[in-house]
């Protein structure tokens, strides 16, 4: 039969399905959000057979990765077919903010008096810009050009300038970009916070390159 009733039925797990992995559970919020672009806690609690605290915990894991955007009592999706960069400004200020502002606070102490610098428009380089305040006949250069332009851009502040600091939140670590504006040698300092890979902070201080962890 197709009614409606046993419709709804054949979308909710079976009590004889064997429960699936957080990864498989995460991957199938996703594809629902995809489908229906919102969703709701009690209404994935019940459909998956879990808690609504595990829901919850599934749910501020997707708004990390960029997957989606937590609501009061469930989630929407993020823009279609986004990935994690090319989402809205709003979206990503909001992700690892805690660390994006000790990261940038520890960035701006190493700004000096007189000084010119220039700032991208990411998230994590803005989260500088409220500890800069007290900088006297400081020279701030920025853009507001995304993507491609964007990276063309930080390329040209990277040859430009004799120290490069690199600040960002550890969600960034080991992650496969389509672009690099930056080679890893050409960096004197990376900023980012105590939730970075220990592995890949080692490999790094290795080469003579210094990490604070913030």
């Amino acid at each position: 039969m197709s009614n409606g009733r046993s419709k709804t039925n054949s979308s909710k797990m079976s009590p004889d399905e064997p429960t699936l992995f957080t990864p498989e559970r995460r991957q199938q919020i996703v594809r629902l959000l995809e489908e229906e672009q919102r969703v709701t806690v009690p209404a994935l609690s019940q459909h998956f057979a879990v808690s609504e605290v595990t829901i919850r915990k599934d749910l501020a894991w997707l708004e990390e990765q960029g997957l989606a955007l937590r609501t009061h009592g469930g989630a929407i999706a993020t823009a279609a077919g986004a990935a994690p960069s090319e989402m809205s400004f709003d979206v990503r200020e909001r992700q690892q903010h805690t660390e994006k502002e000790r990261i940038g606070e520890a960035a701006a102490s190493y700004v000096q008096d007189g000084e010119t610098i220039a700032l991208d428009a990411s998230t994590t380089a803005l989260a500088m810009a409220p500890f800069l305040g007290s900088k006297r006949d400081l020279t701030v250069v920025t853009n507001g050009v995304r993507t491609g332009m964007e990276l063309e851009l930080k390329r040209a502040m990277v040859e430009a300038a004799k120290e490069v600091i690199a600040v960002l939140d550890s969600s960034k670590w080991d992650q496969v970009t389509l672009a690099t504006f930056c080679p890893l040698q050409r960096l004197t300092r990376i900023i980012t916070d105590k939730g970075a890979p220990a592995q890949m902070v080692k490999q790094v201080r290795e080469l003579g390159i210094e990490v604070l962890l913030v």
